[in-house]
């Protein structure tokens, strides 16, 4: 996977969906929202949430069964770039689809 997948281009790619839709009234009331104490109280609670949940890899190491039974799954899954673009595509008609519901770009 590591070997296939550039999070570079993935941003990239994100940025180039995003940007065309970009209204920067919304944009600012958006960075306003997030930079009041209420946003900003919610925003630190959900990123602690998040550092709870991600395992210490380092410590908790798979076991070499765990780490070839994820290779061959990886290898059978047949990631292609192909799978990146329809993923890519998916994403993009669910960020048009739920955009008027998201609160802080919802305006």
């Amino acid at each position: 996977m590591s070997r296939r997948f550039s999070s570079a281009a993935l941003y990239a790619r994100i940025r180039l969906e995003f940007e065309p839709n970009l209204e920067s009234g919304k944009l600012a009331k958006a960075l306003e929202w997030y930079d009041s104490p209420l946003g900003k109280r919610i925003t630190g609670l959900e990123l602690a949430s998040l550092m709870l949940e991600i395992p210490d890899f380092e410590k908790d190491r798979p076991s070499k069964r765990r780490l070839d039974l994820i290779r061959r799954l990886d290898a059978g899954g047949g990631a292609s770039d192909t799978t990146v673009d329809v993923t890519m595509a998916i994403v993009r008609n669910l960020t048009r689809a739920f955009q008027p519901a998201l609160p802080a770009v919802a305006g």
